[in-house]
C-alpha cells in the first residue's frame, strides 16, 4: 500500500471513527503532526519521511495538511456515518488462520466482498484470533454477506476451491467446469474402445493359430474385396451396467472432493452471544475441574457388572459412568492408581478429564436443560 492510500486509510471514515488516538489527538490538538504520524508503524515499514508525506497528502481525498498538521477533511458522508448504527452494517468472519496478516486476509476476502473496513480481533495478549469485523457501505451488503459461503484460506494463500471448480460467493453455488465432464467421459469412452481393440487383435490371433497360410491368404482377399471389416462383439448388459456405473462414479466423484471447509460468518450480536457461551462453558469445565480434582478415574471391570455392582464393590464412589468408563469418588484421592478385586482405577490426566467434561458431562446437561425448556413450552 502506497503513503497515499495508507493515509488515506488512517483518515477514512470507518477508521477515523474506532482509531480513539488518531481521533483524540486531532480533536483535542486540531490536527496530528507529521511527526508523529510518522511513528505509525506502516509508515515505517515504507520508510516515508516529512516530505513524502507532504506529497502524498495532495494526493489523498480524506486528509489535508494545516500548519504542518494532517487534518480529517470532514463532510456530510462523515457525518452520516457517526450518526448511523454501525452494527447493521457489519458481520464477523471467524475460522481465518491465525497466522495472517490484515493484508492477506483484505486480499483473500476481496474475491467475494467489498467491505469498507477489515479488523482483526485480538485476544488479550495481542494475538489475532481468526475472527474480523468486517464493515460494509450498506446493510444490503452485510446482509448478503451473511448468506454467503466463503471457503476457508489455505496455507497457500489461496481458497480450499480447486482450479477446475468455479465458487459463486454471492450465491453460494458450487459448478464444476463442463470441460471437466467433458474429459471424464471421453476418457471412458477411450478406455471402451481400446478394450474393444485388444479383443479384436486377441480374437484375430487364435484364427490365426488355427488357419493355414493358404486359408488365411484366401480370406484376406475376400475380406479387401468385399470391403469386410471384424466385428465387434456387443457387450453383456451387465457389463455396459458396470461401465455406465465407473462413468457415473468417475463425474459424480470430484464434487465429493471439492466440497469446501467454509469461514463462518455472524452478526455481531451472534458472535457475542457465542463468545459468551464458550466463555460461559470454559468457566463451567474449570469449575468442575477443581470441584473434583483427584476424584474421576478411568476403569477397567469385567463386562457383566453394572453400575450397582460397581459401587458396592468400590467404596464411596458418588457417579459410575459405565458407557465411557468412568466413575467419580465422593472425596478425592491419595493415589493416582487403584485395584479392588477384579476393577482397575486410573486418575483421569487434566486433559482427559477436561475433554470428558466437555464431551460428556456438559452435552449431556444441556440436552436435560432442553427437554426441561421443550416441556414447558408444551
Amino acid at each position: 500500500m502506497s503513503i497515499e492510500k495508507r493515509l488515506d486509510f488512517y483518515f477514512s471514515n470507518p477508521n477515523y471513527f474506532r482509531d480513539t488516538f488518531l481521533k483524540t489527538k486531532c480533536e483535542e490538538d486540531g490536527g496530528i503532526s507529521i511527526e508523529t504520524i510518522l511513528t505509525f508503524q506502516k509508515l515505517k515499514e515504507l520508510n516515508a519521511t516529512a516530505d513524502d508525506i507532504k506529497n502524498a497528502v495532495k494526493n489523498t481525498k480524506n486528509v489535508k495538511l494545516e500548519d504542518d498538521k494532517l487534518v480529517k477533511i470532514k463532510d456530510k458522508s462523515y457525518e452520516e456515518y457517526t450518526n448511523r448504527k454501525h452494527d447493521d452494517y457489519t458481520v464477523i468472519i471467524d475460522g481465518l488462520n491465525t497466522d495472517l496478516k490484515l493484508e492477506e486476509i483484505e486480499e483473500y476476502l476481496s474475491q467475494f466482498i467489498k467491505p469498507i473496513l477489515i479488523r482483526m480481533k485480538r485476544d488479550a495478549k495481542k494475538q489475532f484470533t481468526g475472527a474480523v469485523l468486517v464493515e460494509f457501505d450498506s446493510i444490503e451488503e452485510a446482509n448478503q454477506a451473511l448468506e454467503m459461503e466463503i471457503p476457508a484460506h489455505s496455507s497457500t494463500g489461496q481458497s480450499t476451491i480447486p482450479e477446475n471448480k468455479k465458487y459463486i460467493a454471492a450465491e453460494g453455488k458450487k459448478d464444476i467446469v463442463a470441460e471437466n465432464k467433458s474429459d471424464i467421459a471421453a476418457e471412458g469412452k477411450e478406455d471402451i474402445v481400446a478394450e474393444n481393440k485388444t479383443n479384436i487383435v486377441a480374437e484375430g490371433k487364435k484364427d490365426v493359430e488355427n488357419k493355414t497360410v493358404t486359408e488365411l491368404k484366401s480370406e484376406q482377399a475376400n475380406e479387401a474385396k468385399e470391403n469386410k471389416s471384424p466385428k465387434i462383439e456387443n457387450k453383456t448388459a451387465e457389463a455396459k451396467s458396470k461401465d455406465d456405473a465407473k462413468k457415473k462414479k468417475a463425474v459424480q466423484e470430484p464434487v465429493k472432493k471439492l466440497k469446501p471447509n467454509n469461514l463462518t460468518i455472524l452478526t455481531k450480536k451472534d458472535y457475542q452471544n457465542k463468545l459468551q457461551d464458550r466463555n460461559n462453558k470454559k468457566n463451567k469445565t474449570t469449575h468442575f475441574m477443581n470441584l473434583n480434582k483427584n476424584k474421576v478415574f478411568r476403569f477397567e471391570a469385567p463386562e457383566n457388572l453394572e453400575i450397582k455392582d460397581i459401587k458396592t464393590i468400590v467404596k464411596n464412589v458418588a457417579f459410575v459412568d459405565l458407557k465411557n468408563k468412568v466413575l467419580r469418588f465422593k472425596h478425592g484421592q491419595e493415589k493416582t492408581e487403584q485395584t479392588v478385586e477384579e476393577i482397575k482405577m486410573t486418575l483421569l490426566p487434566d486433559d482427559e478429564l477436561k475433554k470428558y467434561v466437555d464431551d460428556v458431562v456438559f452435552v449431556k446437561k444441556d440436552k436435560k436443560f432442553e427437554k426441561k425448556i421443550e416441556k414447558k413450552r408444551k
